[in-house]
């Protein structure tokens, strides 16, 4: 079983879900907590109803955009499944952190003060969502599973369960799935140990407002 080939396959998806993630939460956490614009209530409270939504009810939709716009069975369509579950909660959380920085920092009609002002101050917020999508990205299972046939793309958790598949669970092959399972884990485990302290940090940083 080509592991570190399922380990780079997950990697990709992993990092590109996150810095599309980052990308799309920090301007739109910025813009619902600072900028004033027609519906900006309304719109918001309709993002974070999205929290509700499962990532099963969007496999149909997303399956038949995907073979539309010839997507299906590349790592885009799983970057964008993941990134589009974690959207609502990535706004959520940025927006939070941006409202308990002082609104005195905008410049009007400047908009460099995002990226040299806001953004840098920030930092512990997108840190946190990195961490937390790469996390969640190196586990998931049911996206790689619907949206990648083709073996040289399969990521690890799939891997994992084909390997149950193929070999079954009797005593002889029993030792090399839970082997696998601990190789899976080991990525989630070196995140979460070396990035925790940003992990507290992000999710404290601005839940108390003044």
């Amino acid at each position: 079983v080509p592991f570190y080939r399922y380990f780079m396959n997950s990697a990709i998806n992993a990092v590109g879900a996150s810095l599309l993630l980052v990308l799309i939460c920090s301007f739109a956490g910025f813009a619902f907590s600072k900028i004033e614009f027609t519906g900006r209530k309304w719109i918001y409270s309709m993002v974070v109803m999205c929290l509700a939504i499962s990532g099963p009810i969007l496999i149909i939709p997303l399956f038949y955009i995907y073979k539309t716009a010839h997507l299906y069975n590349t790592h885009l369509a799983v970057i964008l499944s993941e990134c589009l579950i974690t959207i609502p909660f990535g706004v959520l959380m940025m927006k939070n952190f941006f409202d308990g920085l002082p609104g005195e920092l905008m410049e009007p009609a400047n908009v460099q003060t995002y990226f040299k002002i806001y953004l840098p101050l920030a930092k512990p917020a997108v840190i946190n969502l990195v961490v937390l999508q790469l996390m969640w990205s190196f586990q998931d299972f049911l996206f790689p599973l619907m949206f990648l046939t083709r073996d040289q793309a399969c990521t690890t958790t799939v891997a994992v369960n084909a390997f149950k598949g193929a070999y079954g669970m009797s005593a002889q092959s029993l030792g090399r799935y839970n082997a696998a399972l601990v190789l899976i884990s080991i990525p989630t485990i070196l995140i979460f140990v070396f990035a925790q302290k940003y992990i507290v940090n992000g999710v404290t940083s601005g839940a108390v407002k003044e």
